[in-house]
């Protein structure tokens, strides 16, 4: 859909899972994504839960962009432009 010129998006894990990278839930352990959104990996529920450690880690690991999202948030990514809602 998104390489046909759709809008993709996602909350919590599906937000996730639209990053290059995906957190797993153990540590700071990562898995590929969709990689809807290269070169990053995405976080969710990352204030309520103080994943702000978690991300910053992940980044450094990877050299990735790392992007935050809280519970009521959600993105959408149509021609590689991510905007955010909450």
């Amino acid at each position: 859909v998104y390489r046909r010129g759709g809008v993709v998006s996602g909350t919590s894990a599906g937000a996730s899972l639209i990053a290059e990278w995906m957190p797993t839930g153990n540590g700071n352990e990562t898995v590929k994504g969709l990689g809807v959104l290269s070169g990053s990996i995405l976080d969710q529920h990352f204030f309520k839960r103080n994943r702000q450690d978690r991300l910053r880690a992940m980044v450094k690991e990877r050299k990735v962009i790392g992007l935050g999202i809280e519970e009521r948030a959600f993105i959408t990514v149509r021609q590689g432009v991510v905007t955010a809602f909450e």
